[in-house]
């Protein structure tokens, strides 16, 4: 499982972490949160955050190229779903 995170970024205060845990105990899946945006930094001080964020086209090429090669190949992932939050919806739905 893939889980994509919402705007506040990897590494925001919020229980996404936490939550991201559970799922996979509760499970057994391996359940993956990488890390979409890089560095948040406020967004009100940034014009471009969105539209940088945004960019599919950059998101495809880390799916393609980096995400799922690794799950495939390291984890041994057979069948993949994808869940959002915030903005990681839209992410979880273009995938």
């Amino acid at each position: 499982m893939v889980w994509c995170h919402d705007v506040k970024g990897f590494n925001a205060a919020d229980r996404t972490r936490q939550l991201v845990d559970k799922l996979a105990e509760t499970t057994g899946w391996a359940v993956i949160l990488p890390d979409f945006i890089g560095e948040v930094k406020d967004a009100k001080d940034n014009a471009d955050f969105f539209t940088k964020i945004c960019d599919w086209s950059k998101l495809h090429d880390y799916w393609v190229e980096k995400l799922w090669p690794y799950m495939r190949d390291e984890l041994k992932v057979q069948a993949l779903g994808a869940v959002g939050t915030g903005w990681g919806s839209w992410v979880a739905t273009r995938f």
